[in-house]
């Protein structure tokens, strides 16, 4: 339910369906675009991961970590969308620093700009040059 209050500025405000659930999380739907927004653990490890994958009728499908678009947008560091979550404590704290980072990247996902944004940011971490 946290999750649904953090990012309901996605429905209110970019037109996205009501989210669906799925294991570990939520995701976002419009046409064109998709956000999903997990925890994940595997053995000892843990995080929090935020996904924007755009589709294109034109045959393109692309999806980048929050963390890179932040960066490629010029909003500021990685370190300002961070993954790594354990505590119920954190994982507020990551629902939060995600809503803002994505409330930030959202007017930059328009038009002809998501396809450049995604291409820079496909498969890396840090957006190419």
């Amino acid at each position: 339910e946290r999750g649904r209050s953090a990012f309901a500025f996605l429905t209110h405000d970019w037109d996205y369906e009501q989210p669906e659930r799925t294991d570990g999380g939520l995701v976002y739907h419009r046409p064109g675009m998709h956000i999903s927004i997990k925890y994940w653990a595997w053995k000892n490890e843990q995080g929090f991961a935020t996904t924007i994958r755009g589709v294109d009728p034109e045959g393109w499908d692309r999806s980048a970590s929050l963390g890179c678009l932040y960066v490629a947008c010029g909003l500021g560091p990685p370190q300002a969308v961070p993954v790594g979550a354990g505590t119920a404590h954190t994982i507020t704290k990551r629902l939060a620093q995600h809503a803002s980072a994505l409330r930030q990247v959202m007017p930059h996902l328009q038009d002809s700009a998501i396809a450049t944004l995604l291409k820079r940011c496909q498969g890396r971490n840090l957006p190419a040059d």
